[in-house]
C-alpha cells in the first residue's frame, strides 16, 4: 500500500482518505488502524469509583433498562453513557452491535454457532454466550465474511 501526505492550510483537522479499486483485508486493516486513533477511553463507575477503561479490554457492552454495563476481564462496570453514545466512541471494525441492547468486541469472540434457526449464538472467550438478534444476522454474516 502506498501512502501520500498532502498539506492543506484550509483544513482545521487531519482527514484520511483511502482510495482503492476494491475493498480488501489490507484496506480494512488500514481503516481500522485509522479509526482506532480516534478511539476514546470509556469512563465507567463501580462502587462509587470512576475508572477509565481501555476499549481493548472491553469484551461487551449491554443495556439493561436505563443502565449500560461494560464487561472486561476485570469485572463489570456501569457507564453513564447511553449505548449509542458508547458505540460512537468505539472502533467500528472491532465492535459490532448484535442487538438493540448489546455490542460485542470481535477480538473477544471465540466462536459463532450458526446452527440455530434465525439467530447466531456468540461464545465469548470469557465463557459468556450472547445471541444475535434476527435483524442483525445479515450484518454479522457480512462482518464474518460468510
Amino acid at each position: 500500500m502506498k501512502t501520500e501526505i498532502r498539506l492543506n492550510s484550509r483544513r482545521t483537522e487531519p482527514l484520511a482518505i483511502i482510495e482503492t479499486p476494491a475493498v480488501t483485508d489490507e484496506v480494512h486493516k488500514a481503516a481500522g488502524l485509522l479509526a482506532s486513533l480516534e478511539t476514546r477511553r470509556l469512563c465507567a463507575i463501580q462502587d462509587g469509583r470512576a475508572k477509565l477503561l481501555d476499549p481493548d479490554s472491553v469484551s461487551r457492552l449491554w443495556a439493561d433498562g436505563e443502565d449500560v454495563y461494560v464487561q472486561t476481564q476485570n469485572g463489570t462496570w456501569r457507564l453513564k453513557l447511553r449505548l449509542y453514545e458508547a458505540e460512537a466512541r468505539l472502533d467500528p471494525s472491532r465492535f459490532v452491535r448484535i442487538s438493540r441492547s448489546e455490542i460485542i468486541n470481535l477480538d473477544h469472540a471465540e466462536s459463532f454457532d450458526m446452527s440455530l434457526a434465525g439467530t447466531i449464538e456468540v461464545r465469548m472467550k470469557d465463557g459468556h454466550r450472547s445471541y444475535v438478534a434476527r435483524r442483525s444476522v445479515k450484518k454479522i454474516r457480512e462482518v464474518l465474511g460468510i
